[in-house]
């Protein structure tokens, strides 16, 4: 695969190939640069489609949900992710909230210090998910799975009230 920095050079470089007569699109995942190309976490998934990677460049502090819809890849670089909301509904109960399947979270620390009963990870139904280098601390629950299958490595939790990690079938799932 090709990976480009932007999706501005990603739109270039395929109206490139396709003007020299290719017969078909090429599929190949792009790279999002959290701050370099969108502000934050939640716009650079709004912006990726499925498959993209979103590398975090630094700390990043989030006031609602960010919402994984999609099959992309979160490379938190080492960087830490701090929640500092109070949950309001199930919707926006967690630092980072998965409802697509073949999601990846990798080298990231998410920390719940600043915000109000919330979960670091809730995933709710969706296959294929991978936590790789995770670290996640000062939450209700560290990990949330719901009617879901994760697949966790070097998965790191302290200090949450609740519990580490919570397998759950939920309501209705």
């Amino acid at each position: 695969p090709i990976t480009m920095t932007s999706s501005k050079t990603l739109g270039l470089v395929l109206g490139a190939v396709l003007a020299f007569g290719a017969s078909a699109p090429l599929a190949f995942a792009a790279t999002i640069n959290v701050p370099e190309d969108e502000a934050t976490i939640q716009a650079a998934i709004d912006l990726a489609s499925p498959g993209d990677t979103i590398v975090l460049g630094a700390d990043e502090t989030t006031a609602a949900q960010i919402n994984v819809n999609k099959a992309v890849t979160i490379d938190g670089g080492g960087y830490t992710l701090y929640a500092s909301f109070a949950k309001t509904d199930n919707s926006n109960n967690s630092a980072i909230g998965v409802t697509s399947s073949d999601v990846t979270v990798q080298n990231l620390v998410i920390d719940g210090s600043g915000g109000t009963n919330l979960h670091g990870v809730n995933v709710y139904q969706s296959t294929g998910i991978t936590l790789s280098s995770v670290t996640i601390s000062s939450f209700r629950s560290g990990v949330v799975v719901n009617g879901s299958t994760v697949s966790a490595t070097n998965l790191n939790t302290s200090g949450n009230t609740w519990n580490s990690v919570n397998v759950d079938p939920g309501v209705g799932v």
